[in-house]
C-alpha cells in the first residue's frame, strides 16, 4: 500500500469517525429533549441510534487501519469496500436522527405549554408568599370553569387576579381595580396579585406587567421569571408614568408558559427566536372587552404566534384600569 492510498484511506477513516461522533452528540441532545418533554417513543427510538452510532465509533477506534493490515491483510480495495458501506451507514444514521429531530422540534413548538427550560430563579422585584411558607387564601372560583387550551390538562390553564396593592395602589382590591389619576403623574407602588398555575412544574411561567400605553416592546416589565405551579401570592412593584392625554387605559398583568417574559407580552412562543411586536397580538394591545373579561374571570383569549401561525388560545391575564382625569 504506497503513501498515497494510506493518506486516502487516513481521511476516509477520519471523515467516518467524525460523522459517528457528530450522529451520536446529536442523537444524545435528541434524547434529552425527549426526556425532558415526556416523550417516550422518540426517547427509545434516538436511543438506539445513539447506541448504533456509538457503537460503529468504538468499532473504528479498535480497527485503525494499522490494526486491520496485522489483523487481516486483505486488499486496500476491500478495505476501502468496507470504509465506504460504515461511511454509508453513518450517513442513513444522521439522516434518520435529522428526521427524528425535525419531528421533536415541530411537536415542541405546536401551541401548549413550554416543555423544558432552565432552574428557575427570582427577579428581586418579586415575591411568592407559597416559596416563603405563607399558605395562599383559596380561590373563590372554581378549577372546573377554568378553560384548558390544547395538548392535555393544564395546557395553559390557570388564573391571575388582582387583590389589594398599596402606594399609590392601595385603593385596588378584588373587587374595585380602578385607579384615578392626573397627566404625567409618577405612579409608584405594589399590586399582590393571586396566580393559579396549572402548569407542570417543569414548566417555566414568566409573570410580567405592561401599560396599555407606549411602546409594547419597552415598557413591559418582568415580576417574576418564573411562577411556581399551584397557587401562589405574586407582589408587582409598580413604576410608572401616567399618559399625558386624558382617558382610560391599564396596567395589564399576564402569564404563560414561555421562557422569557418578552414571550409573554409580545404573545410569541419562544421557539420563533425573535418576538413579534405591533401585530395587534401583544399583551398591551389587549381590547377593552378582552381585559373586562379578565377582570371578571382570571383568564383572556387571544391569538399567540406560534412556528405554524397564530393560535386562538386562553392565557391568565388581569388587569388595573387607570382613569387619567383632566388637569
Amino acid at each position: 500500500m504506497n503513501h498515497t492510498e494510506n493518506k486516502d484511506k487516513d481521511k476516509q477513516t477520519r471523515l467516518h469517525r467524525i460523522l459517528t461522533a457528530t450522529a451520536a452528540m446529536y442523537g444524545l441532545l435528541g434524547a434529552i429533549v425527549a426526556a425532558l418533554s415526556g416523550q417516550l417513543g422518540a426517547l427509545i427510538l434516538i436511543g438506539i441510534a445513539v447506541l448504533v452510532a456509538v457503537g460503529l465509533f468504538a468499532r473504528d477506534e479498535i480497527w485503525t487501519p494499522k490494526s486491520l493490515q496485522l489483523r487481516n491483510p486483505r486488499p486496500y480495495t476491500d478495505l476501502a469496500k468496507e470504509s465506504s458501506g460504515r461511511l454509508r451507514t453513518n450517513l442513513l444514521i444522521v439522516i434518520m436522527l435529522i428526521a427524528l429531530g425535525v419531528w421533536i422540534h415541530s411537536w415542541l413548538t405546536a401551541p401548549g405549554p413550554s416543555r423544558f427550560a432552565a432552574a428557575p430563579t427570582y427577579s428581586g422585584n418579586a415575591q411568592s408568599q407559597a416559596n416563603n411558607g405563607q399558605q395562599p387564601r383559596p380561590l373563590s372560583r372554581s378549577q372546573v370553569n377554568i378553560p384548558m387550551n390544547g395538548n392535555g390538562p393544564g395546557a395553559t390553564g390557570g388564573t391571575l387576579d388582582v387583590i389589594s396593592g398599596s402606594g399609590d395602589f392601595s385603593g385596588i382590591s378584588s373587587t374595585n381595580k380602578t385607579v384615578n389619576t392626573s397627566p404625567s403623574k409618577v405612579l409608584r407602588g405594589s399590586v399582590t396579585l393571586r396566580a393559579l398555575n396549572l402548569g407542570p412544574s417543569f414548566a417555566v411561567a414568566p409573570l410580567i406587567y405592561t401599560p396599555s400605553w407606549g411602546d409594547p416592546s419597552r415598557s413591559w416589565r418582568l415580576i417574576n421569571n418564573w411562577i411556581p405551579s399551584g397557587q401562589s401570592d405574586q407582589i408587582a412593584n409598580l413604576s410608572l408614568v401616567a399618559p399625558e392625554i386624558p382617558g382610560v387605559y391599564h396596567v395589564i398583568f399576564a402569564f404563560e408558559w414561555e421562557i422569557g417574559g418578552d414571550h409573554v407580552a409580545s404573545g410569541t412562543n419562544y421557539p420563533l427566536g425573535a418576538d413579534r411586536w405591533n401585530d395587534g397580538h401583544d399583551i398591551a394591545s389587549l381590547s377593552s372587552d378582552k381585559i373586562l373579561q379578565a377582570q371578571e374571570t382570571g383568564y383572556t383569549s387571544m391569538d399567540w404566534l406560534y412556528g405554524s401561525g397564530y393560535s386562538h388560545q386562553f392565557v391568565p391575564v388581569d388587569a388595573i384600569t387607570l382613569v387619567v382625569n383632566s388637569s
